[in-house]
């Protein structure tokens, strides 16, 4: 992995999909300041938000997606909150690794993330096709901004 970096930051104060692409975006304790998934509670299991408080999916799985099924799969339509790069399609960073996000941001991965039919949405198939490489959750270590171009160091 060379350059590991962010290339885009999202969030939606809904569930579902998608989110949305922001110029920046605020880490907190529980996620992403103004993100459905943020906050001690998740919304959709009706728990403690410990290992769901945010999700990062790969720019090359998405890349690779568009062209497979011919569809504009764009930032934020997976629903994740960070689309990273140059980290190949996530299924190398397994649960307990930390990362450095920016200056600031320190997440743990909690699990790879397991598609949800919701996505069928975009294309009748993507939930099959993109089965072990959905990208992955996290929890928040260390708090701050993010932002795309932030650089990601695996720790």
């Amino acid at each position: 992995m060379t350059n590991p970096k962010i290339v885009s930051v999202c969030l939606s104060e809904f569930g579902g999909i998608p989110k949305y692409p922001q110029e920046k975006i605020e880490v907190n304790k529980f996620g992403i300041k103004g993100d459905f998934h943020s906050g001690k509670t998740n919304h959709h299991a009706k728990k403690i938000n410990y290992d769901r408080q945010l999700s990062l999916v790969s720019k090359s799985v998405i890349n690779e997606l568009s062209e497979k099924l011919q569809v504009n799969i764009v930032p934020g339509d997976l629903g994740e909150n960070f689309l990273v790069d140059n980290m190949g399609d996530l299924t190398n960073i397994k649960p307990g690794s930390r990362l450095k996000i920016g200056k600031e941001v320190i997440i743990e991965i909690t699990k790879h993330n397991t598609p949800c039919v919701t996505i069928n949405k975009i294309h009748p198939l993507l939930m099959e096709s993109i089965l072990g490489r959905r990208g992955l959750l996290a929890k928040v270590e260390s708090t701050g901004t993010v932002k795309p171009g932030d650089a990601i160091e695996i720790l």
